[in-house]
């Protein structure tokens, strides 16, 4: 992945987020990133993100971004981390890595 497709994905996550200003726009994009590299680095395949059409991917994100921009309140904060949890676990039980 890389800049252009967090920025492509931008307006998606805003949308999510509720937020219709630009004064956001790089914080968000730094978070779209971060959610892409934890799922890597929790073993989704980075080939999955290349065109990022699939859904699984794109609410994972969503989810990810509203759990880092909604902390104000640790029963939402927990319960989008379990939505996170499970939608990555499930990406990768779906799309596991192919063995060398």
């Amino acid at each position: 992945w890389n800049d252009m497709l967090a920025a492509d994905l931008l307006p998606m996550v805003k949308l999510a987020l509720r937020i219709s200003h630009d004064m956001l726009d790089e914080e968000i994009i730094s978070v779209i990133e971060a959610a892409m590299a934890e799922m890597v680095r929790r073993g989704v395949r980075p080939s999955l993100f290349k065109h990022c059409e699939n859904p699984d991917i794109l609410a994972a994100i969503r989810i990810y971004c509203r759990k880092e921009f909604w902390v104000n309140d640790a029963g939402r904060y927990q319960m989008l981390q379990t939505a996170w949890d499970t939608k990555v676990d499930e990406i990768r039980r779906h799309h596991p890595r192919k063995r060398s």
